[in-house]
């Protein structure tokens, strides 16, 4: 996403969607969310029943859920797993091969080394190739100033000569803060996150004719563009969800002159707490194996 002094940025939700067009204290609410989109309406039907129960009428918090819910909950689909619909997370222990379309060797190098620091958390590895004709994450490096990736496995549905993500503004000046800002957003929509300011309860009053035209003026943004990744949010019948967490890698930052109700994120340049929890619950490490003598 296009992220001049603003980072266009949000966590956890797994949606079906194209590439999206970007610019770019933490939170201990960990986001619950259920994509439906590609599910059959059977299950459909029992996410939307789901999502309306006392169980899901006010904010969640995962660690509160009991075994017996979260078994309830994976008994809804097979791709449901911890509260969480995954019709876009790539299976676990996935090795996922990444390769550069073009790019400066040291942007490519600088972008690989913080993309690698999602794989402290989540049960993927990255494996930067040489062949993109052997890659399911194919990077465009340029100037062009937009930032974009797919979401999570989509990304196998495209061409495999085509970019599957894309940097428009980093260099070899480039601050390594402006890296990892970037270059985690962006590699958390591929490991499956969509925008956390555009959950159903952000409670955010978007003062829409501002923004349509700062973006349009600073980004050339058309009204499209803001609206896919600002303005539009997924439905409670689409998403379990929890509060929006303002410090995630996944929120776009925003001044309150954005809002009408003075509502405003900081640009965030690491992952959040509730990142980190958010995909070890998605992407689960196998536990340590014990040291012999010890429990």
């Amino acid at each position: 996403m296009m992220r001049p002094w603003l980072l266009v940025v949000g966590l956890a939700s797994l949606v079906s969607a194209g590439l999206q067009n970007e610019s770019k204290s933490p939170s201990p609410n960990l986001k619950i969310h259920v994509c439906s989109a590609k599910d059959p309406p059977r299950v459909r039907k029992a996410l939307n029943k789901l999502a309306q129960s006392p169980m899901f009428n006010q904010e969640l918090n995962i660690t509160s859920l009991s075994a017996s819910q979260l078994a309830d909950i994976r008994a809804i689909s097979p791709s449901i797993q911890q509260g969480v619909m995954k019709p876009e997370l790539w299976p676990q222990g996935s090795t996922i091969k990444v390769a550069f379309l073009s790019g400066d060797p040291t942007v490519r190098e600088r972008i690989k080394q913080s993309a690698m620091k999602w794989t402290d958390y989540v049960n993927v590895k990255f494996n930067f190739v040489d062949d993109p004709t052997q890659a399911s994450i194919r990077i465009g490096v340029d100037g062009n100033g937009r930032s974009e990736s797919e979401i999570g496995n989509d990304a196998l549905q495209i061409d495999g000569t085509k970019e599957t993500m894309h940097f428009g503004w980093l260099t070899t000046f480039s601050s390594q803060a402006d890296y990892d800002s970037v270059v985690l957003h962006e590699f958390g929509h591929a490991l499956g996150l969509v925008h956390e300011h555009q959950l159903p309860n952000t409670g955010i009053i978007w003062n829409k004719p501002y923004v349509y035209q700062y973006c349009k003026t600073q980004w050339g943004w058309t009204t499209d563009d803001v609206d896919q990744n600002i303005f539009n949010q997924y439905t409670p019948k689409q998403l379990i969800f929890t509060r929006m967490d303002t410090s995630s890698i996944m929120i776009y930052s925003f001044p309150s002159e954005w809002t009408q109700n003075n509502i405003s994120a900081p640009w965030t340049y690491q992952l959040s707490d509730g990142d980190k929890q958010f995909m070890a619950l998605q992407y689960p490490k196998a536990p340590m194996p014990s040291v012999s003598g010890h429990p």
